[in-house]
């Protein structure tokens, strides 16, 4: 069994707009929700083997942030996730090290939220800022990895478990 949390990234600051799309910061509610979240998925008995973040400096926030609480083994950054399409997230899956188990992948919208409707029996229309579903794939390669064998354990945001 191999298991992905998507994590699309958090809030971002749209303070300044001379900044370009790649290079936006999160914004105060990114900061605190990432750092919720990561607290969520610690508290729900996630560990985590590795965190794959997009190069965008909110994904790479978010990823660090998540990182601070859950305390993967690994980090890296993959260029590849910015703006990926479903197909493009699910490649990169397929080429994670079949060592690892359970991952993090931080990445944007509409690619993350079409990875849901994938998986989803019910139509996901939008996985908003910091949202995290997980996908337990019946595999021990991650090359095997697909919608075939693969089933969507939960999908959960930050207005989800928290109220202010």
């Amino acid at each position: 069994m191999k298991s992905i949390l998507f994590v699309r990234h958090a809030k971002s600051s749209w303070d300044d707009l001379m900044i370009e799309d790649h290079d936006r910061p999160l914004n105060p509610r990114g900061k605190k929700d990432s750092k919720s979240m990561g607290e969520y998925l610690l508290e729900n008995g996630n560990k985590i083997d590795i965190i794959i973040s997009s190069s965008a400096k909110r994904a790479k926030s978010t990823a660090k942030n998540l990182n601070d609480v859950v305390q993967a083994e690994n980090f890296i950054i993959e260029p590849r996730l910015y703006l990926a399409s479903a197909m493009e997230i699910l490649k990169i899956v397929q080429n994670i090290h079949n060592e690892v188990d359970t991952a993090i992948i931080v990445a944007h919208n509409p690619g993350m939220t079409d990875v849901a409707n994938i998986f989803s029996s019910e139509r996901i229309i939008n996985v908003p800022t910091c949202g995290v579903f997980k996908i337990d794939f019946v595999v021990d390669d991650w090359a095997n990895a697909d919608s075939h064998n693969g089933t969507l354990k939960f999908f959960v945001y930050p207005k989800m478990i928290y109220n202010d």
